[in-house]
């Protein structure tokens, strides 16, 4: 079992796996918190932070009949790391 759910895939809003690397990247160049790490990490990401439209698959699959090429790359982010 992981410590806490990001360790795990990719979700609705949630990042899943992050290269640590990336989070000393962000606190050293983009000044982040730990309040924004958290709600970053957990709230604004997977799906959402991805596709930009929402963490709902069903409206993400609407933004891809639209063309939209972002919930596209969300769609097969998830469907690859869900395998």
């Amino acid at each position: 079992m992981a410590f806490t759910l990001l360790e795990e895939l990719m979700m609705g809003s949630r990042s899943g796996f992050i290269y640590p690397g990336i989070l000393l990247h962000l606190l050293r160049h983009c000044d982040y918190t730990v309040d924004k790490f958290d709600s970053l990490l957990n709230r604004k990401s997977g799906l959402l932070g991805v596709s930009g439209v929402s963490n709902d698959i069903r409206q993400i699959v609407t933004a891809i009949n639209q063309g939209n090429k972002q919930a596209q790359l969300a769609l097969d982010v998830y469907m690859n790391l869900s395998h």
